[in-house]
């Protein structure tokens, strides 16, 4: 079957809505930053510390990453992409337990993440 238009704008298209989620959904952090201030209680310096740690990092690599990708192609990359983000989750409550962020050890902080976990927060009062 025969597309009545060109392939390629299809491509054009779907890379294009990609590009346009990961770049909002990585810089949409300056519009949450107040909330997330409010909602966990975490300093402003620790919080946007750990957000420019992340950007860092990502201009660090990606040279890297670029002549890893044209030496090996996309599937080694996203593989590894996929086990450092899963052994990143792994990683998570470890911070939880006396990690970092001052958030972590609040009491407050660990009867939210539990409700989350329990399907929302409770109604009934403690």
């Amino acid at each position: 079957m025969r597309l009545p238009f060109f392939y390629g704008w299809v491509v054009v298209a779907v890379v294009f809505v990609t590009m346009g989620v990961g770049v909002n959904a990585r810089t949409a952090f300056s519009l949450l930053f107040p909330p997330i201030l409010a909602e966990f209680g975490w300093e402003r310096g620790v919080t946007a510390g750990a957000f420019s740690f992340g950007f860092l990092i990502s201009a660090v690599l990606s040279p890297t990453l670029g002549r890893l990708m044209d030496r090996r192609g996309p599937r080694v990359v996203m593989e590894i992409g996929v086990f450092l983000m899963g052994a990143g989750l792994l990683l998570v409550p470890t911070l939880l337990m006396g990690g970092t962020l001052p958030a972590a050890r609040d009491q407050a902080f660990h009867k939210r993440l539990q409700s989350v976990g329990n399907g929302g927060p409770s109604t009934r009062r403690t």
